[in-house]
């Protein structure tokens, strides 16, 4: 994406929901030169997941404390529903305290869903904030000031 729309280095973020924000959350460790920015929605902290067996344990909210490299200070937005019984709210708490700058965001009665979202797609609440209205803020706040930038990814947004 960066070479074939000719985007700065500094103007990369990650979003993902569910095994997707757990992902970006490994991305943003591994690759702090190269994601600037993170969104996470419902998801698990780096580290609780080596096999299957621990990463649903890690959903429900056992397991320890996150063994991620702290996110490099990149800043990070973290979207949890607080009715969210599949990845329970606690691993929402433990991404925050794993040290990187955190902007924590509780919707109340949210289940395991992308909080807004198309009525027609799965695993969206329509009736909630929009994650994506948050997530799209988030990153302009981050990152690159660029108008062209924002305005292409507020249409592969919609």
């Amino acid at each position: 994406m960066i070479r074939a729309h000719d985007l700065p280095h500094h103007a990369v973020g990650v979003a993902g929901f569910s095994a997707g924000a757990a992902m970006a959350l490994v991305l943003r460790d591994t690759y702090p030169d190269m994601f600037r920015a993170v969104a996470a929605h419902s998801g698990v902290a780096p580290g609780l997941a080596r096999n299957a067996v621990a990463g649903l344990a890690a959903m429900r909210g056992g397991g320890g404390a996150s063994a991620g490299a702290a996110g490099a200070g990149r800043p990070t937005l973290v979207i949890q529903g607080t009715g969210d019984e599949v990845v329970r709210p606690v691993n929402a708490a433990r991404i925050a305290r794993a040290g990187a700058p955190v902007q924590l965001r509780l919707i109340p009665d949210l289940g395991h869903a992308w909080s807004g979202g198309d009525p027609a797609g799965s695993f969206t609440a329509p009736g909630m904030p929009s994650a994506t209205d948050a997530v799209l803020s988030f990153m302009r706040q981050h990152l690159s000031r660029s108008r062209r930038l924002w305005a292409g990814a507020a249409r592969i947004a919609s």
